[in-house]
């Protein structure tokens, strides 16, 4: 047998199961029959999860802001923006615990439009803007605004890395 009879018959077998299993570009007719739809669209009344949620708009996310205010952490990015004097405080994961803040605060928004004058959301991202180095906001632990014994990561900085 020639050695070139294994290396075509491997060649045909596999344009056959491409040819098999290549796609239309189409979805098939048995597609999956869920279609996405906007959170904004979801409307939750029931017992359990409805309560739930309206305690963390009304209650949980302005006792989180509060105590980021009290805590120094929303100062710290007043301070890394210039838009206020001092030094870092705090652990240096402590911007991440704004950003989490608002990222809650806005999904509440987003179903309670009335809510925008809320307690310090406004400023707060202002804050956020402005202490921010250029290329954009902290992702992971490795940047951050500042740390313990550092300046802010945004005075340390300015230009894109």
């Amino acid at each position: 047998m020639s050695p070139l009879l294994p290396r075509l018959f491997t060649l045909a077998a596999m344009f056959v199961v491409a040819g098999a299993t290549a796609s239309t570009g189409r979805p098939a007719d048995t597609d999956y029959p869920i279609k996405p739809v906007p959170f904004t669209a979801v409307k939750v009344t029931d017992g359990f999860w409805a309560p739930r949620i309206e305690t963390n708009r009304t209650i949980t996310i302005p006792a989180i802001f509060k105590k980021c205010e009290e805590t120094g952490r929303i100062d710290n990015f007043a301070i890394a923006g210039g838009l206020m004097k001092g030094e870092y405080k705090g652990e240096r994961y402590n911007d991440t615990d704004v950003y989490k803040t608002i990222e809650g605060a806005s999904y509440s928004l987003m179903v309670h439009p009335q809510d925008r004058r809320g307690p310090g959301t406004g400023r707060i991202s202002l804050y956020a803007a402005n202490g921010e180095p250029r290329q954009g906001p902290a992702r992971d632990g490795r940047r951050t605004l500042g740390g313990a014994g550092r300046e802010p990561r945004a005075l340390q900085r300015r230009a894109p890395l």
